[in-house]
């Protein structure tokens, strides 16, 4: 008997992607729904670059100011099948980065935030076409990813309610219990975002966790019991034998201090035949500057996942790395990289450098999966790594155990299934 899956509406801040983290977990998350069985509604100014799904609505800062300062022009957008735009390596346009509004954002970041709150309180989002396309998108289930703003909460509540369709909430990062502060506008979205949450995690049918650390953590002050959402591992080949020079690969955020860890590696390097491959997207000049004074970094910036997935191939040791400061620990703490699944089954070993108490190195030491170390311990780990990569191989083999065991595509699906059909009986049952 085949399986009805639910009409699911994806609410969240990134659209489905091949780049963004968010987006990329999404798009991992969805990957076997039937394509005419999901629609999103997503906030940030991006264009969708893959069929998983069809059917989008758009409403980002810009339309709600231009609404504001133009009474009677439409908010939102309404994005279909001819608006995917698959040969896009970035959902992100450069349009957008150096638009006027995007650099003032970033500028006066904690004002802005404060400002976009109030613009999006005026509930000037609430027009006919965002009805009438919710009416015809019809969705059994939304499936709500929760960020660091207090508006998508008001969107997500308002259909919910309207339309009376059941709620799952997704909480990838943790903001309820490491909100970023600073400045009395922080603390004023602070009050506002946890009652907010409080509200959203209560009433939904269900929730779903990054981690371990985090479904502790969320069940304590919530009781409420949830799932471990993954995202997928790939098997690949493994590679046979190392060429002169051994290549580190890095691809990923290098945000919370994670470069910093990067060039404690690179330093290490030195002593070595042996370099360090980056791959990531910051665009920030201090960082940058620091990163090209190591004579072992290679610096290549952002790249598409079809690109990484040929340096994986290409690259003999793999790295996971997290920041000793006390403020990066604390925001990362519950997260689980998506680079792990995209390293446990790619058949060469993980080296991991960071705090035991953080997410994603948590996870690796628990199971075995990485050489994982702190400061003290990397010189030993990068020359256990490079002369002795015999002593290492019980670690690549966990790595493609807990590939297998716990990033299944299939089973991640099924568990996805199985919990959002219980929001169906659960309306079926009010209905």
């Amino acid at each position: 008997m085949d399986r009805v899956f639910p009409k699911v509406l994806v609410i969240s801040h990134n659209v489905f992607s091949r780049t963004m983290n968010v987006g990329r977990f999404l798009a991992d998350t969805f990957k076997d729904w039937p394509g005419d069985k999901l629609s999103q509604l997503f906030f940030y100014d991006e264009i969708p670059t893959t069929t998983l799904c069809k059917n989008y609505y758009r409403i980002t800062d810009y339309d709600v100011l231009a609404s504001i300062l133009h009474p009677g022009q439409v908010c939102g957008h309404i994005l279909t099948e001819a608006d995917i735009d698959v040969s896009l390596d970035n959902s992100v346009s450069d349009d957008v980065k150096e638009s006027k509004l995007y650099r003032l954002k970033e500028k006066h970041e904690r004002l802005a935030r404060f400002l976009r709150e109030a613009a999006w309180a005026t509930g000037i989002w609430k027009t006919k076409q965002l009805d009438n396309w919710i009416r015809n998108t019809r969705p059994d289930i939304i499936y709500y990813v929760m960020s660091d703003y207090c508006f998508p909460f008001m969107v997500t509540e308002y259909i919910a309610k309207k339309y009376d369709i059941p709620v799952f909430v997704s909480i990838e990062d943790d903001y309820y219990f490491n909100f970023p502060v600073s400045g009395m506008c922080d603390r004023i979205r602070i009050i506002r975002y946890r009652k907010d949450a409080e509200r959203m995690i209560d009433h939904a049918f269900g929730v779903s966790y990054a981690s371990e650390i985090m479904k502790d953590l969320y069940e304590e002050r919530f009781h409420k019991n949830g799932i471990i959402q993954l995202k997928s591992a790939v098997i690949l080949p493994r590679k046979q034998e190392r060429g002169d020079t051994v290549q580190f690969l890095y691809a990923g955020s290098m945000s919370f201090g994670r470069w910093k860890s990067l060039i404690e590696i690179g330093k290490v390097l030195e002593q070595y035949d042996a370099k360090l491959i980056i791959y990531s997207n910051t665009d920030d000049e201090d960082i940058l500057a620091e990163i090209a004074k190591c004579q072992k970094i290679e610096y290549r910036g952002f790249a598409p996942a079809e690109k990484i997935e040929e340096e994986i191939l290409a690259s003999d040791i793999l790295l996971v790395v997290e920041s000793f400061d006390e403020d990066s620990i604390n925001r990362v703490k519950c997260s689980l990289s998506t680079k792990i699944a995209d390293y446990i089954g790619a058949g060469r070993c993980i080296l991991a450098c960071g705090p035991k108490e953080v997410g994603s190195i948590d996870y690796l030491l628990r199971n075995d999966a990485a050489v994982v170390t702190d400061y003290d311990g990397l010189s030993d780990a990068v020359e256990l790594m490079i002369k002795k990569p015999e002593e290492t191989e019980r670690f690549l083999e966990n790595a493609l155990g807990l590939a297998k065991r716990n990033h299944s595509s299939s089973m991640i699906t099924e568990l996805l299934f199985n919990e959002l059909k219980k929001g169906m009986k659960r309306k079926e049952q009010f209905s």
